[in-house]
């Protein structure tokens, strides 16, 4: 008769397993692959230098994964590449994303993200209490909310909210609203399903919300290929002259 040996493997959880590691000192900082781990936490804080702080800074490359990262004072995180659950701005602070992917984006009390790139694939981009967001690139959805203003050029954006104060700036052309034209101005309707082209040259296709006092603003810009044909002619009618 065999016998059978079956062995157990037990994970136990271990709050010595998650690390918050606080960086102040005004210097740059940069994870990658071989440095960093799901379980680590970063906050940043400006450097002491008076009279004005050394900022300190957090670069992300591809590879590196972290569980969050959250910005204060001047400090900036520059997200590259890599996964992680969550970046926040504070206080003044930046994120700048040209790459990666996370689960949430939190920009808050007059916090600031230029986001160029990357993927926000679960609750997305919030953006609140005075916070400001341009958008140029990356594939999320987003809510602005409490007084935010978030300026959108680019990028794949799958749905967005607009609400409590806050103010949304699509730039782009071809704006339609249930597929009626709508120009540029504000945008009097509360929900619907916004088409057009943005600045970038990227198409323009989700559902919105807009609530109570917020603002949603369509500024008319020609997409890039429209505007370098517009400034070869402009090149073309100085030289004939």
């Amino acid at each position: 008769m065999k016998k059978f040996i079956v062995v157990f493997s037990v994970l136990i959880y271990s709050p010595a397993l998650f690390a918050l590691i606080i960086l102040n000192d005004g210097q740059s900082h940069t994870i990658g692959p071989e440095n960093s781990n799901y379980f680590e936490s970063f906050r940043l804080h400006d450097g002491a230098t008076p009279p004005l702080p050394d900022v300190t800074q957090l670069n992300i490359l591809n590879g590196a994964q972290l569980e969050r990262a959250e910005a204060y004072g001047h400090s900036i995180i520059q997200c590259k590449g890599g996964e992680m659950g969550f970046l926040g701005s504070y206080d003044r602070s930046q994120i700048i994303m040209t790459g990666g992917r996370m689960l949430f984006m939190d920009v808050s009390d007059e916090g600031y993200a230029d986001i160029r790139g990357g993927e926000l694939y679960s609750e997305g981009l919030g953006v609140n209490d005075s916070g400001h967001a341009v958008i140029s690139g990356g594939n999320l959805h987003f809510a602005a909310m409490e007084q935010s203003n978030v300026e959108v050029k680019g990028g794949q954006i799958n749905e967005f909210t607009c609400g409590h104060s806050s103010h949304v700036t699509l730039y782009g052309t071809g704006f339609k609203v249930n597929g009626v034209n709508v120009g540029e101005g504000t945008l009097l309707q509360s929900s619907g399903r916004i088409t057009g082209i943005l600045e970038t040259g990227d198409t323009l296709d989700c559902n919105f919300w807009r609530s109570g006092s917020s603002i949603i603003t369509l500024v008319e810009v020609p997409e890039p290929v429209t505007f370098a044909l517009l400034t070869l002619g402009g090149v073309s009618l100085r030289k004939r002259k």
